[in-house]
């Protein structure tokens, strides 16, 4: 019990001496309960564009995170460039954008397309 409201998953009432789940233990339930896949078709052959992807999860949807990092990297075989990046040329499953609004991870979630990549160095700014 000590663990449970440690992690602010169940809060106990001071007069009955009862417990009761709390809004983010339900978050947590919800997400224990209904697992995200890791079923995608992986998309179509490489495209000229890049797709890359940030994000910056926080620790409460840990199981998320995860899940999120096993989808890229070895589903969709996207590129780990720091922490919370990966590039791929690839067309992201739309069952995959789907389930990060579903599991309300757009709000952690950054997607976008790049059609010319390099550095400064390389463009001689």
């Amino acid at each position: 019990m000590y663990e449970l409201r440690r992690d602010k998953l169940v809060q106990e009432d001071k007069k009955s001496g009862r417990y009761s789940i709390t809004t983010v233990g339900r978050r947590w339930l919800k997400s224990f309960v209904e697992k995200p896949t890791t079923d995608y078709a992986p998309g179509p052959a490489e495209r000229a564009t890049v797709t890359v992807i940030s994000y910056d999860i926080p620790e409460s949807m840990r199981i998320f995170r995860d899940w999120l990092r096993y989808v890229l990297l070895h589903q969709l075989g996207m590129k780990q460039v720091h922490q919370s990046v990966y590039i791929g040329k690839i067309k992201l499953p739309e069952e995959l954008v789907k389930d990060i609004v579903r599991y309300e991870l757009d709000e952690h979630i950054e997607i976008f397309e790049m059609t010319k990549s390099g550095t400064l160095r390389q463009r001689n700014l």
